[in-house]
């Protein structure tokens, strides 16, 4: 189980051990259940809360194909989460870090520097409940750091290497005694340090399987680049556009070839494999999504200044009403009438973010849910709610001027005159 929250125990799962974390303060009890697995096997049933005449109350569980009611006990409806602050006082005790918790961002805690020797050395100590893309930002380069993750199977990251340890394989509950397994955080880093030099020392055959995905990359993203452009040209002269069939594995080693003027000349196969083997994101995603119209005419590579998710998600709704307003135009040109498309949802608002800044931020759907419904970004507010508005998308009129950085680099402000909003290299900020 990976969180997308908090992960949710309930009496299917040991209630012995649920009784003595819930005596530890480890866990702690949240609302009942509202599905459960139904009675007659077929899938969930749908948790109702009946009264009788009495005015006592009764559960029945309703099966979703059927609809028959199943009464069921109220205790098989309980459910605990566990309790971030005490879980992390308990780390710090068996530690013996001797300050309080230090919470640094949403999902990640310093637990201070452990009291005593682990694994020969006194060790700084971080506990995070998932490892989300806040978190990788906040933590720390070095190599004498602890992370203890209650995340399962989280998504490897290049900080801290073997020093991550999953909740449920560091730390065991021996009737109401809290234990953490030093012997596995020695062996870890043991093998940590063992292997180090070889790690550092990158293979040949590594480095040339890198500067391929490199070559790679960088041609699927001018081709991508030509096809947006051209679509959009396309859309200005009102011609037709069709995208073209997606690269062939031989159509991307001849690129290669002329864009390294013939120092490269790799041939299918050595692309096909080099493509099946690569370990990031970005390629995959860009050839599988070549050939997908909406894709291509929204894709935008990454900036020169990393943005907060706040602004990023800001780019991604105006260059969205941008293209609504383009499509608009075309549209009363024709003498239509352009009907609007609902809002974004939350996943393809993430995945934009991915594509804009180049796999470098990915937040998850619940992040990007929780940042847009806080409300803290005006701006972001104005441009959420107005977005299927059709009076606010014709309005929208963007002015640019060029101006200098701190760092002498050119970049744009951008002043939405027509609407009230200035989004500027700092942020947004209502006019």
């Amino acid at each position: 189980m990976a969180w997308s929250e908090k992960p949710v125990f309930d009496t299917s799962d040991d209630l012995e051990t649920i009784e003595t974390l819930v005596s530890l303060k480890i866990l702690e009890p949240i609302s009942l259940a509202e599905y459960v697995c139904c009675p007659c096997g077929c899938g969930l049933a749908t948790v109702e809360r009946i009264l009788k005449k009495d005015g006592t109350p009764v559960f029945l569980a309703f099966c979703d194909e059927t609809g028959i009611p199943y009464p069921i006990d109220k205790t098989e409806l309980k459910r605990w989460q566990i309790n971030e602050t005490s879980f992390a006082r308990l780390i710090q005790r068996e530690f013996k870090c001797p300050n309080a918790p230090e919470r640094i961002c949403r999902d990640l805690w310093y637990l201070g520097e452990s009291g005593r020797s682990v694994a020969g050395r006194r060790r700084q100590i971080y506990f995070a409940s998932r490892l989300t893309p806040e978190v990788y930002d906040r933590l720390p380069n070095g190599s004498s750091q602890i992370l203890i993750v209650c995340e399962l199977n989280p998504s490897a990251i290049d900080k801290f290497n073997d020093r991550i340890f999953q909740m449920h394989e560091l730390i065991s509950i021996h009737g109401n005694n809290f234990v953490v397994d030093d012997d596995l955080i020695e062996s870890r880093l043991e093998k940590e340090e063992s292997v180090k030099t070889e790690k550092d020392c990158t293979t040949a055959k590594d480095k040339e399987q890198k500067y391929r995905e490199t070559l790679i990359l960088d041609v699927l993203v001018e081709h991508i680049e030509q096809l947006r452009d051209a679509y959009w040209n396309s859309i200005e002269r009102d011609l037709p556009f069709k995208l073209p069939r997606r690269l062939s594995y031989a159509a991307i080693a001849k690129k290669i070839a002329l864009k390294t003027n013939g120092a490269q000349t790799p041939d299918k196969t050595t692309v096909y494999r080099t493509m099946k083997a690569t370990k990031g994101e970005e390629i995959p995603m860009y050839y599988k999504n070549m050939d997908d119209i909406s894709f291509v005419k929204a894709f935008k590579r990454k900036g020169k200044y990393q943005r907060s998710l706040s602004d990023l998600l800001c780019r991604c709704l105006v260059n969205r009403i941008r293209i609504y307003k383009k499509e608009d135009s075309i549209a009363n040109k024709k003498g239509l009438t352009y009907k609007l498309s609902d809002r974004p949802s939350y996943k393809d608002l993430a995945e934009e973010i991915y594509v804009i800044t180049n796999g470098r931020q990915k937040p998850d759907e619940s992040t990007v849910r929780e940042i847009i419904n806080e409300g803290r970004n005006r701006n972001l507010v104005i441009l959420w709610e107005n977005i299927t508005n059709i009076q606010f998308v014709r309005k929208f009129k963007v002015k640019r001027r060029k101006t200098a950085a701190q760092d002498d680099e050119a970049f744009y402000e951008e002043q939405f005159s027509q609407t009230g909003v200035d989004l500027s290299a700092d942020g947004l900020h209502v006019t």
